[in-house]
Parts: structure tokens; sequence; C-alpha cells
């Protein structure tokens, strides 16, 4: 690759318009690459946007994590809904509250894995 103005070996693309650049023609911008004036601009727009969708996902994490915890008591609630009738009148059907217990557990534990998993990407 070559530079867009000089035949000289490229150490970078412009991020807003895709450009090469060699180290002349180069200015970093906000940990971006820009060619002018106007690429600047826009590049500092974008690492603005950058840092805000970073700060988003924290929020999703958090988020994934408390509906994990409301999945998990409501599983917890409908598994002791269905198990105390049984134990003490013996109604089979009230069982059929403690199946319905389960899929919100595993919810929740799908919840629970998918903000570790946000959590971690976005620590590398």
């Amino acid at each position: 690759m070559f530079c867009f103005n000089h035949q000289k070996e490229a150490v970078a693309i412009c991020k807003h318009c895709g450009k090469c650049l060699c180290h002349e023609c180069v200015t970093m911008v906000d940990g971006g690459a820009a060619c002018s004036e106007v690429c600047e601009q826009k590049v500092q727009e974008y690492m603005a946007y950058i840092e805000l969708s970073k700060q988003g996902i924290l929020k999703v994490s958090s988020t994934f994590k408390r509906t994990a915890a409301f999945l998990f008591i409501l599983g917890t609630l409908f598994i002791f809904m269905g198990v105390g009738p049984f134990l003490y009148t013996g109604d089979v059907y009230s069982l059929f509250l403690s199946l319905m217990g389960l899929p919100f557990i595993l919810a929740g534990y799908h919840n629970l894995k998918s903000a570790k998993q946000i959590k971690t990407n976005e620590k590398a």
C-alpha cells in the first residue's frame, strides 16, 4: 500500500475517508488516524461514539446481572410453590409449578453467563 498523496509506504489509513497515509500525511487524533482537518473532526466524533459504546456495554452487562437475579428468584419461587403443596396434600398436579420454575432458572443462568461474557469482551 502506498500513500494517497505520495508514493511512499503507507503507515495508516484514515478512519473517515479510507485513504492510505504515510508518516508525513498522517495525523493521530484520539487513537485514530486522519488525513485532513475535515477528517480530523470526523475521527474525533467516531472515537467519541466508540467511547460512548463502551460505557453502554457496561450498562448492558449490569442489566443482564439484574435480570438474572430476578429470574433466579422467580424460578425458585415457582419451585417452592409446586413442591410445598405436593408435600402437604400429595397433589401431583402442583408439581407442574415446579417444572415451570426450571425454565426461569435456566434463563437466569443464561443471562448471568452472557453478562460475564460481555464483561470479559470489554476487558479484551
